[in-house]
């Protein structure tokens, strides 16, 4: 385990501030969102990724930074030096999925690539799992189609650091150089009650 403060290697982070009271709020709005509209996915999904709250400046900061370090061979640790890889695309069905996950470790006060199974997690609740849900049940969930990997990370205060700590931490690193990743998600809530305050994390699709 990495220092508490810091992140947790776990294989298989926009901005929103709030206490966890919001959250309820921000899901209830998105679900009044779908179902307004002219038809509910097959899953019916509430939380529709397009209107989360992430700015194009802020989503070019972070298709920036994944890319910047994909963009040259990287040394990550017991995987070696990994090569190159091509630039990713940003995918909403996978920051809906970063987002949801970010909001439910900052609304709870835990940290975990496992959701917390309460009301928080939204795909848990969607299709009733009973257990706390996984990336794949979140991406699925949020609308996309293919395999998906997370990394995740707790405390850092910005972007430059939250990237520096993930590539300097081996298997973290190894997701973001993974060549067969075409797509990708990023999200970042803060929770000024919860114990690390800000909660980052990745999706990434195959």
């Amino acid at each position: 385990m990495v220092e508490e403060k810091k992140i947790i290697i776990i294989l298989s982070v926009f901005l929103f501030s709030g206490c966890s009271g919001d959250f309820k709020e921000i899901r209830d709005k998105y679900k009044e969102v779908q179902d307004s509209r002219s038809g509910k996915s097959k899953h019916e999904t509430i939380i529709p990724s397009d209107q989360l709250p992430v700015s194009s400046q802020r989503m070019q900061e972070y298709i920036n930074a994944v890319n910047n370090m994909r963009s040259q061979p990287q040394d990550c640790g017991v995987y070696g030096i990994m090569p190159a890889v091509v630039a990713l695309t940003w995918n909403e069905s996978l920051y809906g999925a970063a987002y949801e996950h970010s909001q439910d470790m900052a609304s709870m006060n835990y940290f975990s690539h496992t959701g917390s199974g309460t009301v928080s997690d939204w795909t848990a609740s969607g299709y009733n799992l009973n257990r706390g849900s996984v990336v794949q049940d979140r991406a699925t969930y949020n609308g996309f189609g293919g395999l998906a990997g997370e990394n995740i990370a707790a405390g850092q205060k910005s972007l430059d650091s939250v990237m520096a700590e993930l590539i300097a931490s081996d298997g973290h690193c190894k997701n973001l150089m993974y060549a067969k990743y075409r797509t990708f998600g990023m999200a970042m809530v803060s929770n000024s009650n919860s114990q690390y305050i800000t909660y980052w994390t990745q999706v990434f699709g195959l």
